[in-house]
């Protein structure tokens, strides 16, 4: 084999080389926006479900808290009633 032919070869096999190099490296790229929008859609879920439990301990509370009134707006009307 000549050295022309020998340097054609090598330069193919890296054109080759690089191609799917390049192609890998494409690849890692869409893996790796993937990844990072999962874990920004994983993120937002989990700042959604705080939020819900935020939401639902909010009523717990209004609701113990207007018992508590509640209560003490009938002793206080008892009270009254009683003087």
């Amino acid at each position: 084999m000549s050295e022309t032919a020998s340097s054609q070869s090598l330069v193919a096999g890296l054109k080759r080389s690089i191609k799917d190099l390049r192609q890998s490296l494409e690849e890692r790229d869409r893996e790796c926006e993937t990844h990072k929008r999962n874990i920004k859609l994983t993120q937002f879920n989990q700042m959604v479900t705080e939020l819900n439990l935020y939401k639902q301990e909010c009523v717990r509370l209004r609701d113990i808290a207007e018992k508590h009134v509640s209560n003490f707006i009938n002793q206080q009307q008892a009270k009254e009633q009683m003087e």
